[in-house]
């Protein structure tokens, strides 16, 4: 965990949970951006409406 670049963020003397909880919210932002990117009308299902 040394080269991770996140320590380079982090103060010097943050804990190593801190550590493992700032590259777990990295993770999940990095998701999230290919989650929510903008998709073709040919990536989406067309749904029809429900009664």
């Amino acid at each position: 965990m040394a080269s991770s670049p996140i320590l380079t963020r982090l103060s010097p003397t943050a804990s190593s949970r801190l550590l493992v909880l700032a590259e777990a919210v990295v993770k999940a932002g990095e998701t999230a951006r290919v989650s929510l990117r903008r998709r073709t009308s040919r990536e989406m299902l067309a749904k029809a409406p429900r009664d």
